[in-house]
């Protein structure tokens, strides 16, 4: 599926890993306060973006492995 020529698999993960980070900030906000809300979402947007850069490039490796297009 294509939204605006972009395949999907490239627009979903970091856009639920952004909801994610501002979900858990809010929660973290209103339980701990802002410092403690604020450093869950750098974390969480940190790691997630570390996390998904590896996964891109290992899927661009199994991808390019099994022969590419």
């Amino acid at each position: 599926m294509l939204i605006d020529g972009v395949h999907i698999v490239f627009i979903a993960p970091p856009l639920f890993l952004i909801l994610l980070a501002i979900a858990v900030g809010v929660w973290r906000f209103s339980t701990c306060g802002t410092k403690v809300g604020v450093v869950s979402v750098v974390r969480i947007l940190v790691y997630g973006g570390f996390l998904l850069f590896i996964l891109f490039f290992v899927w661009i490796g199994i991808y390019y492995a099994g022969g590419g297009h």
